[in-house]
């Protein structure tokens, strides 16, 4: 029977890959925040899941990728002066979509193309929950903010709504299924290594 719970290794895994989660979203997601960056929730989308799933590979159980996301999520909450609750709730639900995905697709590659596919996709949905769910906004001016953006990133017409949405949804799965890659290829690259560094410790 697995053995429930995180030993202390895995905690200082889940706190290590949080933290450099959260110094990402800290310096680079605030700096292209700053300069206005169009792609910023694509980039950060992407590179969230690639460090994520990186440390799912060191703490491979059900409930990693969700505290690995916790410990983030305080990292930025406080980082920016107090508890900010808009990027609270996209690290919190890009977490738990990654969970979801590795449910869903299993935990070999399959599996992590589709937990970052769907994680990084929350981007797309983040607006209507935040702005129209908790601020109360009208769904309708978020929809036509979020197709105008849409559109003139992906150079489409705006009247087409239903294609620049579908469209917006596939580029962000694209670009957080490319992290799921990233983090299959690192972690496995930095295991090995660490495999023939311990070998070599062994055998000195």
């Amino acid at each position: 029977m697995a053995k429930k719970g995180f030993s202390v290794r895995e905690l200082v895994y889940i706190g290590l890959f949080g933290a450099l989660w959260g110094a990402l979203e800290m310096t680079l997601g605030a700096t292209l925040h700053n300069i206005k960056f169009p792609f910023t929730g694509l980039v950060m989308g992407g590179l969230g899941m690639a460090v994520l799933l990186t440390g799912y590979y060191f703490v491979p159980k059900r409930g990693a990728l969700l505290s690995i996301g916790l410990v983030t999520l305080i990292l930025k909450g406080f980082s920016i002066g107090g508890v900010v609750l808009n990027p609270m709730i996209a690290i919190f639900m890009e977490s738990l979509l990654a969970e979801i995905g590795l449910v869903i697709a299993g935990s070999k590659l399959p599996g992590y193309l589709m937990a970052g596919g769907l994680g990084a996709s929350w981007n797309v949905i983040h607006p209507f929950f935040t702005q129209g769910v908790l601020a109360g906004q009208g769904w309708y001016a978020i929809l036509q903010r979020t197709v105008s953006r849409g559109a003139r990133m992906l150079g489409l017409s705006p009247n087409a709504v239903i294609a620049v949405m579908i469209a917006l949804v596939a580029v962000y799965f694209i670009a957080g299924a490319l992290g799921g890659l990233v983090g299959w290829t690192v972690s496995r690259t930095a295991a090995r290594r660490l495999n023939s560094f311990d070998e070599a410790e062994a055998s000195s």
